[in-house]
C-alpha cells in the first residue's frame, strides 16, 4: 500500500532526526580516528588507511543522505521514484561503505602497538555506538523502498563484528 504526502513526512521527520544523531556519532569518529592517526605516527597498521577510506566514503554518502532528506522534508517531494532514489543511491550506498571498512576495523584491533593507544578505545567505543543508529535508519530505509535495489535489500549493518562474535570477513587482497 502507497504511503501518503502526511505518512512520509511523518516518516522522514524520524529518519532526519536518526541521520542528525548519525551527523554527530560520524563527528566523533572523525575526529577520533584523527588523533589517533597523530598518534600512531609512523607505526599505524596498513589496514588503517582501508578502514579510513571506506569509512570516509560512508560519510560522504551520509551527509548526502541527510541533504535529500532535507530537500524532501522542505519541498515535501515525496514522490515514490524520490524515495527510492534516496534509499537506492544514497544509503544503501552508504551503508555498504560503512560495513566495507569493518573488515579493515577488525584487523587494525590485532594490531597489538596501535590497539593499546589511548585513543583507540574511544574509538572502538564510538564505532558500537554508531552501528544501532545506522541499523535504525537501515531498517526505515528498507521499509520506504518500494523497488528492488539492482543486488537485493541492504542488510542491517554488523555491530562492530569482532565485539559482536561475527566472524572476521576475509582479509582483502593484498593485506
Amino acid at each position: 500500500m502507497a504511503m501518503n504526502n502526511r505518512q512520509y513526512s511523518t516518516e522522514f521527520d524520524e529518519v532526519y532526526k536518526l541521520l542528525l544523531q548519525l551527523s554527530v556519532s560520524i563527528q566523533h569518529i572523525r575526529e577520533t580516528s584523527f588523533h589517533l592517526t597523530r598518534a600512531g605516527g609512523g607505526a599505524l597498521p596498513p589496514a588503517w588507511s582501508g578502514f579510513q577510506h571506506f569509512f570516509q566514503t560512508g560519510e560522504y554518502f551520509h551527509h548526502r543522505c541527510q541533504g535529500y532528506v532535507e530537500s524532501l522534508l522542505v519541498t515535501g517531494g515525496y514522490a515514490p521514484r524520490s524515495v527510492n532514489i534516496w534509499v537506492n543511491q544514497l544509503v544503501y550506498t552508504a551503508n555498504e561503505h560503512f560495513k566495507q571498512a569493518m573488515p579493515y576495523w577488525d584487523q587494525v584491533m590485532r594490531s597489538p602497538g596501535f590497539a593499546a593507544l589511548p585513543q583507540f578505545a574511544a574509538l572502538d567505543r564510538q564505532l558500537k555506538e554508531f552501528w544501532p543508529t545506522e541499523g535504525r535508519i537501515m531498517v526505515a530505509a528498507n521499509r520506504l523502498n518500494t523497488a528492488a535495489p539492482p543486488s537485493g535489500k541492504a542488510t542491517q549493518p554488523a555491530a562492530g563484528q569482532a565485539a559482536a562474535g561475527i566472524p572476521p570477513a576475509p582479509a582483502p587482497a593484498g593485506q
